[in-house]
Protein backbone atom coordinates (compact mmCIF):
# COMPACT_ATOMS: atom_id res chain seq x y z
CA UNK A 1 0.00 0.00 0.00
CA UNK A 2 1.68 3.52 -1.22
CA UNK A 3 1.46 6.50 1.00
CA UNK A 4 -1.61 8.40 -0.70
CA UNK A 5 -3.22 4.74 -0.38
CA UNK A 6 -2.71 4.59 3.20
CA UNK A 7 -3.34 8.38 4.17
CA UNK A 8 -6.91 8.10 2.31
CA UNK A 9 -7.93 4.86 3.49
CA UNK A 10 -6.73 6.43 7.41
CA UNK A 11 -8.97 9.54 6.57
CA UNK A 12 -11.99 7.51 5.69
CA UNK A 13 -11.54 5.21 8.88
CA UNK A 14 -11.47 8.55 10.80
CA UNK A 15 -14.57 10.11 9.51
CA UNK A 16 -16.51 6.99 9.58
CA UNK A 17 -16.08 6.69 13.02
CA UNK A 18 -16.02 10.26 13.86
CA UNK A 19 -12.39 10.09 15.81
CA UNK A 20 -11.83 13.69 15.09
CA UNK A 21 -13.44 17.00 14.24
CA UNK A 22 -12.40 19.98 12.97
CA UNK A 23 -10.81 22.60 15.63
CA UNK A 24 -9.85 19.78 17.94
CA UNK A 25 -6.58 19.52 19.92
CA UNK A 26 -4.87 16.23 19.39
CA UNK A 27 -1.87 14.71 21.17
CA UNK A 28 -0.35 11.66 19.98
CA UNK A 29 1.27 9.08 22.33
CA UNK A 30 4.62 8.61 21.55
CA UNK A 31 7.07 6.18 22.65
CA UNK A 32 9.37 6.21 18.88
CA UNK A 33 7.98 2.68 17.92
CA UNK A 34 6.91 2.41 14.56
CA UNK A 35 3.27 2.81 15.40
CA UNK A 36 3.79 5.79 17.66
CA UNK A 37 5.89 7.20 14.74
CA UNK A 38 3.55 6.51 11.92
CA UNK A 39 0.35 7.80 13.77
CA UNK A 40 2.02 10.94 14.36
CA UNK A 41 3.27 11.41 10.53
CA UNK A 42 0.08 10.45 9.27
CA UNK A 43 -1.78 13.14 11.57
CA UNK A 44 0.72 16.04 11.08
CA UNK A 45 0.56 15.19 6.76
CA UNK A 46 -3.65 15.50 8.14
CA UNK A 47 -3.20 18.18 10.18
CA UNK A 48 -3.36 20.49 7.11
CA UNK A 49 -7.23 21.46 7.24
CA UNK A 50 -9.85 20.52 4.60
CA UNK A 51 -8.38 22.64 1.98
CA UNK A 52 -5.57 20.84 2.04
CA UNK A 53 -7.61 17.47 1.90
CA UNK A 54 -7.45 16.86 5.60
CA UNK A 55 -8.45 17.65 8.98
CA UNK A 56 -7.98 21.12 11.12
CA UNK A 57 -6.53 20.10 14.03
CA UNK A 58 -4.23 21.19 16.40
CA UNK A 59 -1.57 18.62 17.13
CA UNK A 60 0.84 17.67 19.61
CA UNK A 61 2.63 14.70 21.52
CA UNK A 62 3.29 13.01 24.63
CA UNK A 63 6.47 10.58 25.38
CA UNK A 64 6.07 8.67 29.14
CA UNK A 65 9.50 7.34 29.76
CA UNK A 66 8.21 4.79 32.46
CA UNK A 67 12.24 4.41 34.46
CA UNK A 68 12.59 0.47 33.26
CA UNK A 69 14.71 0.35 31.00
CA UNK A 70 17.40 2.88 31.67
CA UNK A 71 19.75 4.30 29.31
CA UNK A 72 17.71 2.33 26.04
CA UNK A 73 14.61 4.43 27.53
CA UNK A 74 16.53 7.64 27.58
CA UNK A 75 17.71 6.91 24.14
CA UNK A 76 14.44 6.56 23.03
CA UNK A 77 13.67 10.01 24.65
CA UNK A 78 15.75 11.66 22.76
CA UNK A 79 14.43 10.31 19.49
CA UNK A 80 11.11 11.36 20.29
CA UNK A 81 12.43 14.64 20.42
CA UNK A 82 14.47 15.12 18.19
CA UNK A 83 11.41 13.69 15.71
CA UNK A 84 8.83 16.38 16.42
CA UNK A 85 11.45 19.14 16.51
CA UNK A 86 12.26 18.17 12.98
CA UNK A 87 8.17 17.92 12.36
CA UNK A 88 7.26 21.43 14.12
CA UNK A 89 5.25 19.16 16.65
CA UNK A 90 5.23 20.87 19.93
CA UNK A 91 6.37 18.12 22.51
CA UNK A 92 6.61 16.81 26.46
CA UNK A 93 8.23 14.10 28.23
CA UNK A 94 7.06 12.56 31.21
CA UNK A 95 9.43 10.24 33.76
CA UNK A 96 7.53 8.09 36.12
CA UNK A 97 9.17 5.26 38.33
CA UNK A 98 7.28 2.46 37.39
CA UNK A 99 8.73 0.04 39.67
CA UNK A 100 8.09 1.91 42.73
CA UNK A 101 4.41 1.96 41.47
CA UNK A 102 4.54 -2.12 40.61
CA UNK A 103 5.90 -2.54 44.56
CA UNK A 104 3.56 -0.10 45.97
CA UNK A 105 0.47 -1.65 44.42
CA UNK A 106 1.29 -5.23 43.92
CA UNK A 107 1.17 -4.68 40.17
CA UNK A 108 3.29 -6.43 37.44
CA UNK A 109 5.39 -4.16 35.35
CA UNK A 110 3.07 -4.23 32.53
CA UNK A 111 -0.04 -3.68 34.45
CA UNK A 112 1.40 -1.06 36.61
CA UNK A 113 3.04 1.44 32.93
CA UNK A 114 -0.11 0.78 31.83
CA UNK A 115 -2.16 2.94 34.60
CA UNK A 116 0.88 5.35 35.11
CA UNK A 117 0.64 5.79 31.57
CA UNK A 118 -2.98 6.59 31.19
CA UNK A 119 -2.88 8.37 34.54
CA UNK A 120 -0.51 10.56 32.77
CA UNK A 121 -2.76 10.81 29.35
CA UNK A 122 -5.55 12.03 31.80
CA UNK A 123 -3.54 14.77 32.95
CA UNK A 124 -2.42 15.81 29.69
CA UNK A 125 -5.68 16.06 28.03
CA UNK A 126 -6.89 18.09 30.73
CA UNK A 127 -4.25 20.37 30.52
CA UNK A 128 -4.85 21.09 26.61
CA UNK A 129 -8.34 21.89 26.74
CA UNK A 130 -9.80 18.16 26.87
CA UNK A 131 -7.54 17.06 24.02
CA UNK A 132 -8.08 13.97 22.62
CA UNK A 133 -5.50 11.05 22.84
CA UNK A 134 -4.35 9.41 19.44
CA UNK A 135 -3.20 5.76 20.30
CA UNK A 136 -1.19 3.70 17.68
CA UNK A 137 -2.77 0.12 18.05
CA UNK A 138 -2.96 -1.05 15.15
CA UNK A 139 -4.74 -4.40 13.29
CA UNK A 140 -2.05 -6.82 14.67
CA UNK A 141 -2.70 -5.33 18.24
CA UNK A 142 -6.57 -5.85 18.20
CA UNK A 143 -6.16 -9.68 17.24
CA UNK A 144 -3.75 -9.64 20.04
CA UNK A 145 -5.64 -8.64 22.52
CA UNK A 146 -8.59 -10.31 21.70
CA UNK A 147 -6.67 -13.47 22.15
CA UNK A 148 -5.46 -12.18 25.28
CA UNK A 149 -8.68 -11.79 26.69
CA UNK A 150 -10.51 -14.98 25.09
CA UNK A 151 -7.55 -17.04 26.94
CA UNK A 152 -8.55 -14.93 30.36
CA UNK A 153 -12.22 -16.05 30.24
CA UNK A 154 -13.35 -12.77 28.93
CA UNK A 155 -17.01 -12.48 27.72
CA UNK A 156 -18.47 -10.26 25.28
CA UNK A 157 -16.68 -7.23 26.49
CA UNK A 158 -13.13 -8.68 26.41
CA UNK A 159 -13.67 -10.36 22.76
CA UNK A 160 -14.88 -7.18 21.72
CA UNK A 161 -11.58 -6.09 21.64
CA UNK A 162 -10.79 -2.58 22.07
CA UNK A 163 -12.67 0.04 20.17
CA UNK A 164 -11.88 2.91 17.77
CA UNK A 165 -13.14 5.73 20.15
CA UNK A 166 -13.42 5.50 24.09
CA UNK A 167 -13.69 8.41 26.09
CA UNK A 168 -10.89 10.84 25.14
CA UNK A 169 -9.13 7.74 23.39
CA UNK A 170 -9.07 7.23 20.00
CA UNK A 171 -6.95 4.91 17.73
CA UNK A 172 -7.12 5.92 14.30
CA UNK A 173 -4.70 2.77 12.91
CA UNK A 174 -7.12 -0.30 14.35
CA UNK A 175 -7.71 -0.99 10.73
CA UNK A 176 -4.23 -0.89 9.77
CA UNK A 177 -1.42 -4.35 10.03
CA UNK A 178 1.78 -4.21 11.21
CA UNK A 179 3.76 -4.22 7.42
CA UNK A 180 1.73 -1.00 6.22
CA UNK A 181 2.51 0.76 9.50
CA UNK A 182 6.13 0.23 8.71
CA UNK A 183 6.13 1.04 4.97
CA UNK A 184 4.11 3.71 5.70
CA UNK A 185 7.25 5.08 7.97
CA UNK A 186 9.48 4.33 5.44
CA UNK A 187 8.20 6.00 2.96
CA UNK A 188 7.60 9.13 4.82
CA UNK A 189 11.42 8.46 5.25
CA UNK A 190 11.99 7.83 8.56
CA UNK A 191 12.99 5.23 11.08
CA UNK A 192 12.09 4.19 14.52
CA UNK A 193 13.30 3.00 17.59
CA UNK A 194 12.53 -0.86 19.13
CA UNK A 195 11.67 -1.31 22.93
CA UNK A 196 13.90 -4.10 23.60
CA UNK A 197 11.04 -5.85 25.78
CA UNK A 198 8.88 -6.44 23.04
CA UNK A 199 11.12 -9.55 21.95
CA UNK A 200 11.21 -10.98 25.33
CA UNK A 201 8.80 -14.09 25.69
CA UNK A 202 8.12 -13.53 29.24
CA UNK A 203 5.35 -10.90 29.05
CA UNK A 204 2.22 -13.02 28.37
CA UNK A 205 1.16 -10.42 25.47
CA UNK A 206 4.33 -11.03 24.15
CA UNK A 207 4.30 -14.62 23.86
CA UNK A 208 0.95 -14.34 21.73
CA UNK A 209 2.66 -11.52 19.95
CA UNK A 210 5.46 -14.07 19.17
CA UNK A 211 4.27 -17.34 18.91
CA UNK A 212 0.26 -17.95 19.03
CA UNK A 213 -0.46 -15.44 16.54
CA UNK A 214 2.20 -16.81 13.76
CA UNK A 215 1.34 -19.82 14.28
CA UNK A 216 -2.06 -19.31 14.01
CA UNK A 217 -1.52 -17.53 10.35
CA UNK A 218 -0.01 -20.79 9.25
CA UNK A 219 -2.80 -22.23 9.75
CA UNK A 220 -4.96 -19.17 7.71
CA UNK A 221 -3.01 -16.30 6.34
CA UNK A 222 -5.91 -14.43 7.02
CA UNK A 223 -6.08 -15.49 10.79
CA UNK A 224 -5.94 -11.90 11.97
CA UNK A 225 -8.01 -10.29 9.96
CA UNK A 226 -10.83 -13.42 10.62
CA UNK A 227 -10.84 -12.60 14.68
CA UNK A 228 -10.62 -8.68 14.20
CA UNK A 229 -14.03 -9.29 12.26
CA UNK A 230 -15.66 -11.38 14.72
CA UNK A 231 -14.65 -8.72 17.37
CA UNK A 232 -15.47 -5.81 15.32
CA UNK A 233 -19.61 -7.99 15.28
CA UNK A 234 -19.31 -8.88 18.84
CA UNK A 235 -18.96 -4.66 19.51
CA UNK A 236 -21.85 -4.27 17.95
CA UNK A 237 -23.68 -7.07 20.16
CA UNK A 238 -22.06 -5.06 23.08
CA UNK A 239 -23.33 -1.86 22.04
CA UNK A 240 -27.10 -3.46 22.58
CA UNK A 241 -26.18 -4.89 25.80
CA UNK A 242 -24.80 -1.83 26.75
CA UNK A 243 -27.50 -0.08 27.20
CA UNK A 244 -29.94 -3.00 27.88
CA UNK A 245 -27.55 -3.36 31.12
CA UNK A 246 -27.51 0.68 31.80
CA UNK A 247 -31.00 0.32 31.99
CA UNK A 248 -31.07 -2.57 34.09
CA UNK A 249 -28.87 -0.84 36.71
CA UNK A 250 -30.12 2.35 36.67
CA UNK A 251 -33.35 0.87 37.43
CA UNK A 252 -32.77 -2.30 39.99
CA UNK A 253 -29.56 -1.74 41.46
CA UNK A 254 -28.94 0.53 44.85
CA UNK A 255 -26.21 2.00 46.45
CA UNK A 256 -25.56 2.18 50.21
CA UNK A 257 -22.98 4.78 50.69
CA UNK A 258 -21.23 2.30 52.83
CA UNK A 259 -19.26 0.26 50.90
CA UNK A 260 -22.46 -1.93 49.95
CA UNK A 261 -24.46 -1.90 46.56
CA UNK A 262 -27.63 -4.17 46.33
CA UNK A 263 -29.98 -5.38 43.19
CA UNK A 264 -32.94 -7.41 42.71
CA UNK A 265 -32.39 -11.12 42.58
CA UNK A 266 -35.86 -12.03 40.94
CA UNK A 267 -35.15 -9.06 38.66
CA UNK A 268 -31.64 -10.70 37.67
CA UNK A 269 -32.90 -13.88 37.55
CA UNK A 270 -35.99 -13.42 34.91
CA UNK A 271 -33.17 -12.21 32.01
CA UNK A 272 -32.29 -14.58 29.58
CA UNK A 273 -28.92 -16.17 30.10
CA UNK A 274 -26.92 -13.81 27.67
CA UNK A 275 -28.12 -10.67 28.87
CA UNK A 276 -28.18 -12.05 32.28
CA UNK A 277 -24.48 -12.59 32.64
CA UNK A 278 -23.76 -9.29 31.09
CA UNK A 279 -25.60 -7.55 33.35
CA UNK A 280 -23.73 -9.36 36.03
CA UNK A 281 -20.50 -8.20 34.39
CA UNK A 282 -21.77 -4.53 34.03
CA UNK A 283 -22.69 -4.40 37.89
CA UNK A 284 -19.09 -6.41 38.87
CA UNK A 285 -17.58 -3.75 36.84
CA UNK A 286 -19.46 -0.58 38.80
CA UNK A 287 -18.71 -2.43 42.68
CA UNK A 288 -14.92 -3.27 41.60
CA UNK A 289 -14.31 -0.01 39.73
CA UNK A 290 -12.54 -2.32 37.43
CA UNK A 291 -12.98 -4.53 34.60
CA UNK A 292 -9.49 -6.13 34.96
CA UNK A 293 -10.17 -8.86 37.51
CA UNK A 294 -13.74 -9.93 35.98
CA UNK A 295 -13.49 -13.74 34.69
CA UNK A 296 -16.13 -15.57 33.59
CA UNK A 297 -15.98 -18.00 36.86
CA UNK A 298 -17.09 -14.78 39.25
CA UNK A 299 -19.94 -14.43 36.55
CA UNK A 300 -20.62 -18.15 37.23
CA UNK A 301 -20.91 -17.72 40.62
CA UNK A 302 -23.28 -14.58 41.31
CA UNK A 303 -25.52 -16.95 38.96
CA UNK A 304 -25.15 -19.89 41.40
CA UNK A 305 -25.89 -17.13 43.90
CA UNK A 306 -29.16 -16.33 42.41
CA UNK A 307 -30.38 -19.76 42.91
CA UNK A 308 -28.81 -20.51 46.69
CA UNK A 309 -30.85 -19.71 49.89
CA UNK A 310 -30.49 -16.78 51.51
CA UNK A 311 -27.37 -16.18 53.53
CA UNK A 312 -25.65 -17.62 51.05
CA UNK A 313 -22.32 -15.88 50.04
CA UNK A 314 -19.32 -15.97 47.88
CA UNK A 315 -15.97 -14.72 47.15
CA UNK A 316 -14.78 -11.44 44.42
CA UNK A 317 -11.43 -10.24 43.72
CA UNK A 318 -10.37 -7.04 45.49
CA UNK A 319 -11.58 -8.08 49.07
CA UNK A 320 -15.59 -8.01 48.05
CA UNK A 321 -17.80 -10.40 48.74
CA UNK A 322 -21.44 -11.06 47.53
CA UNK A 323 -24.20 -12.56 49.69
CA UNK A 324 -27.61 -13.26 49.76
CA UNK A 325 -30.42 -11.18 51.46
CA UNK A 326 -34.16 -12.77 50.95
CA UNK A 327 -34.83 -11.20 47.62
CA UNK A 328 -31.45 -8.82 47.07
CA UNK A 329 -27.79 -9.73 46.39
CA UNK A 330 -25.27 -7.56 48.04
CA UNK A 331 -21.99 -6.51 47.08
CA UNK A 332 -20.03 -5.57 49.73
CA UNK A 333 -16.15 -3.94 49.62
CA UNK A 334 -13.57 -3.37 51.80
CA UNK A 335 -14.55 -3.66 55.43
CA UNK A 336 -17.83 -4.23 54.48
CA UNK A 337 -16.90 -7.65 53.55
CA UNK A 338 -15.61 -9.22 56.47
CA UNK A 339 -18.65 -9.58 58.30
CA UNK A 340 -19.44 -12.07 55.45
CA UNK A 341 -16.42 -13.42 54.78
CA UNK A 342 -15.81 -17.48 55.97
CA UNK A 343 -20.18 -17.75 55.64
CA UNK A 344 -20.89 -21.95 56.00
CA UNK A 345 -23.06 -21.90 54.12
CA UNK A 346 -20.08 -20.97 51.31
CA UNK A 347 -21.33 -22.18 47.96
CA UNK A 348 -19.62 -25.25 46.90
CA UNK A 349 -17.61 -24.96 43.41
CA UNK A 350 -15.13 -26.90 42.10
CA UNK A 351 -11.15 -26.25 41.58
CA UNK A 352 -8.85 -28.34 39.37
CA UNK A 353 -6.03 -27.84 36.84
CA UNK A 354 -5.05 -23.61 35.93
CA UNK A 355 -8.84 -23.36 37.71
CA UNK A 356 -9.41 -19.84 38.88
CA UNK A 357 -11.11 -19.44 41.80
CA UNK A 358 -11.85 -15.69 42.78
CA UNK A 359 -15.34 -16.25 42.52
CA UNK A 360 -15.68 -19.08 45.51
CA UNK A 361 -15.08 -19.42 49.43
CA UNK A 362 -13.53 -22.88 48.90
CA UNK A 363 -11.23 -25.21 46.50
CA UNK A 364 -11.80 -28.38 46.76
CA UNK A 365 -7.69 -30.22 45.84
CA UNK A 366 -8.51 -34.11 45.14
CA UNK A 367 -5.14 -35.48 46.37
CA UNK A 368 -5.17 -38.31 44.07
CA UNK A 369 -5.43 -35.79 40.97
CA UNK A 370 -2.72 -33.97 41.49
CA UNK A 371 -0.72 -32.07 40.05
CA UNK A 372 -3.65 -29.00 40.74
CA UNK A 373 -3.00 -25.39 40.28
CA UNK A 374 -5.61 -22.47 41.37
CA UNK A 375 -6.02 -19.08 41.69
CA UNK A 376 -7.38 -17.76 45.72
CA UNK A 377 -6.96 -14.92 47.70
CA UNK A 378 -5.05 -12.81 45.25
CA UNK A 379 -2.18 -15.94 45.37
CA UNK A 380 -1.48 -18.72 42.77
CA UNK A 381 -1.39 -22.32 44.44
CA UNK A 382 0.40 -25.34 43.15
CA UNK A 383 -0.33 -28.51 44.92
CA UNK A 384 1.86 -31.76 44.05
CA UNK A 385 2.95 -34.87 44.77
CA UNK A 386 6.92 -35.83 44.51
CA UNK A 387 7.70 -39.35 44.45
CA UNK A 388 10.95 -38.68 46.28
CA UNK A 389 12.05 -36.09 48.55
CA UNK A 390 14.75 -35.41 51.40
CA UNK A 391 14.42 -33.92 55.09
CA UNK A 392 17.37 -30.98 53.77
CA UNK A 393 15.13 -30.07 50.91
CA UNK A 394 12.26 -29.55 53.61
CA UNK A 395 13.94 -27.87 56.23
CA UNK A 396 15.59 -25.53 53.37
CA UNK A 397 12.67 -24.74 51.37
CA UNK A 398 11.74 -21.14 50.84
CA UNK A 399 9.27 -18.81 52.54
CA UNK A 400 6.71 -19.54 49.85
CA UNK A 401 7.09 -23.36 49.77
CA UNK A 402 5.01 -25.57 52.18
CA UNK A 403 5.56 -29.40 52.41
CA UNK A 404 2.29 -31.02 53.94
CA UNK A 405 2.53 -34.91 55.31
CA UNK A 406 -0.34 -36.33 53.61
CA UNK A 407 -0.54 -39.54 55.36
CA UNK A 408 -3.72 -38.62 57.33
CA UNK A 409 -5.26 -37.60 54.42
CA UNK A 410 -7.53 -38.89 52.10
CA UNK A 411 -10.02 -37.32 49.36
CA UNK A 412 -10.11 -33.66 49.16
CA UNK A 413 -8.58 -30.63 50.93
CA UNK A 414 -9.98 -27.09 50.85
CA UNK A 415 -8.52 -24.27 49.81
CA UNK A 416 -10.51 -21.66 51.86
CA UNK A 417 -11.33 -18.99 54.56
CA UNK A 418 -11.95 -19.82 58.23
CA UNK A 419 -15.51 -21.07 59.70
CA UNK A 420 -16.26 -21.37 63.05
CA UNK A 421 -15.71 -24.84 63.86
CA UNK A 422 -11.58 -24.55 62.24
CA UNK A 423 -9.16 -26.13 65.04
CA UNK A 424 -5.29 -26.12 64.59
CA UNK A 425 -3.18 -28.70 66.49
CA UNK A 426 -0.61 -26.36 67.99
CA UNK A 427 2.24 -28.36 69.13
CA UNK A 428 3.65 -32.21 69.26
CA UNK A 429 1.52 -33.19 72.34
CA UNK A 430 -1.69 -32.87 69.92
CA UNK A 431 -3.04 -29.77 72.01
CA UNK A 432 -6.27 -28.16 69.90
CA UNK A 433 -7.14 -24.72 69.67
CA UNK A 434 -9.81 -23.34 67.69
CA UNK A 435 -8.85 -21.37 65.07
CA UNK A 436 -10.36 -18.10 66.40
CA UNK A 437 -8.65 -18.05 69.33
CA UNK A 438 -5.15 -18.72 67.80
CA UNK A 439 -5.80 -16.00 65.63
CA UNK A 440 -6.72 -14.09 68.53
CA UNK A 441 -3.26 -15.02 70.15
CA UNK A 442 -1.47 -14.14 67.06
CA UNK A 443 -2.62 -10.73 67.55
CA UNK A 444 -4.67 -10.79 64.24
CA UNK A 445 -7.14 -7.95 63.93
CA UNK A 446 -11.15 -9.32 64.79
CA UNK A 447 -11.63 -7.36 61.43
CA UNK A 448 -9.01 -9.62 59.59
CA UNK A 449 -9.45 -13.04 60.75
CA UNK A 450 -12.13 -14.09 58.53
CA UNK A 451 -9.77 -12.94 55.73
CA UNK A 452 -6.76 -15.25 56.22
CA UNK A 453 -6.71 -17.69 54.04
CA UNK A 454 -6.30 -21.35 55.21
CA UNK A 455 -5.99 -25.28 54.23
CA UNK A 456 -7.73 -27.63 55.74
CA UNK A 457 -8.98 -30.96 55.87
CA UNK A 458 -12.81 -30.76 56.63
CA UNK A 459 -12.44 -28.86 59.85
CA UNK A 460 -8.80 -29.79 60.69
CA UNK A 461 -6.10 -27.30 59.57
CA UNK A 462 -3.69 -27.83 58.12
CA UNK A 463 -1.82 -24.63 57.16
CA UNK A 464 -2.64 -21.23 58.05
CA UNK A 465 -1.56 -18.76 55.11
CA UNK A 466 -0.76 -15.46 54.58
CA UNK A 467 1.97 -14.12 56.81
CA UNK A 468 1.27 -16.17 59.44
CA UNK A 469 2.73 -18.91 57.54
CA UNK A 470 1.40 -21.32 60.54
CA UNK A 471 1.56 -25.63 59.20
CA UNK A 472 -0.85 -27.56 61.67
CA UNK A 473 1.31 -29.75 63.64
CA UNK A 474 -0.77 -33.24 62.86
CA UNK A 475 0.52 -32.39 59.10
CA UNK A 476 4.29 -31.66 59.68
CA UNK A 477 6.91 -33.84 57.76
CA UNK A 478 8.27 -36.28 59.74
CA UNK A 479 10.72 -39.49 59.52
CA UNK A 480 7.55 -41.76 59.48
CA UNK A 481 6.08 -39.68 56.76
CA UNK A 482 5.32 -41.63 53.39
CA UNK A 483 4.27 -39.37 51.13
CA UNK A 484 4.07 -35.56 50.46
CA UNK A 485 2.21 -32.41 49.34
CA UNK A 486 4.10 -29.79 48.28
CA UNK A 487 2.39 -26.65 47.87
CA UNK A 488 3.87 -23.63 45.66
CA UNK A 489 2.59 -19.88 46.34
CA UNK A 490 3.09 -17.31 43.67
CA UNK A 491 1.36 -13.91 45.74
CA UNK A 492 -0.17 -11.24 43.06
Amino acid sequence: MNKFEFEKKALSYIENHNLISDGDSVVVGLSGGADSVCLLLLLKKLSGGKAAGGINIRLSTVHVEHGIRGEEALDDERFCEDLCDRLGVEYTAVHCDVPAVADAAGMGLEEAARKVRYEEYEKISKETGDAVIALAHHGDDQAETVLFNLIRGAGVRGLSGMAPKRDIYIRPLLWADKSDIMEYVRDCGETWVTDSTNSDDAYSRNKLRLSVIPKLCEINSNAVCNINNASDVLRDVRAHFEAYSQEFCDKYIQDSGSGETAVDAGELSGLDKAMKEYCISRILSRVLKSEKDIGKNNIDAICSLLEAQSGSAVCLPRNTVAYKEGERIIFAAGDAAGAHRGKEASLPLGGGEDSADDGCLSVEIDINTLPVTCEFAGGRYTFSSPDNFSKNEINSAARCTKYVNCDKITGSISLRYPVISDRIVVDEKGSGKKLGRFLMDRKVPSSQRSLVPVIANGSDIILVLGDIGRMGYAYRVDDNTGKIIRIDIVRD
